[in-house]
């Protein structure tokens, strides 16, 4: 005689919570590494955090660009 339980939700869950620990760490990571950051390190940092994330995401590419405000409609 033998019980049988399945687990694969359970698994499935702890999985999930593992990948948004992941995440969460990752975001945590990348917000402390611009505080007190100086001004003329922050294009280098934003260009590796946006490495980072892509990585995490498992992306080829990403873009960003910057809105001038008084130019809504233009992309620098």
């Amino acid at each position: 005689m033998g019980i049988s339980i399945d687990i694969t939700e359970r698994k499935q869950a702890e999985q999930l919570l593992e990948e948004r620990l992941r995440f969460e760490t990752l975001l945590a990571e990348t917000s402390s590494r611009f505080i007190n950051l100086p001004a003329d390190q922050i294009d280098g940092e934003i260009e590796g955090a946006q490495g980072r994330i892509c990585e995490f995401l498992n992306l080829d590419r990403s873009s960003l660009g910057q809105v001038h405000e008084r130019e809504p409609g233009c992309c620098y």
